[in-house]
């Protein structure tokens, strides 16, 4: 899944909080780790920038969730 956060590349490391009793919907479900690409090299994202992330981006959460079968 490619995104895109401030217009930098964003990769979703990690997605904590998968419960399985909160399917399909997963709406606890965060990004716990992630990484941007600045300055032609991947850092570790800040947690303003997962805060941000977890605001904007809670489809893509949920459907990464289902398409890598997070939640088995």
């Amino acid at each position: 899944m490619h995104i895109k956060l401030n217009n930098k590349p964003f990769v979703i490391e990690h997605i904590d909080a998968v419960h399985t009793n909160d399917y399909p919907d997963f709406c606890d479900a965060y990004i716990e780790e992630a990484s941007v690409f600045e300055n032609d090299e991947w850092r570790d994202a800040t947690e303003a920038e997962i805060d941000q992330a977890n605001d904007l981006f809670t489809s893509e959460i949920n459907e990464m969730i289902h398409s890598e079968q997070l939640y088995l």
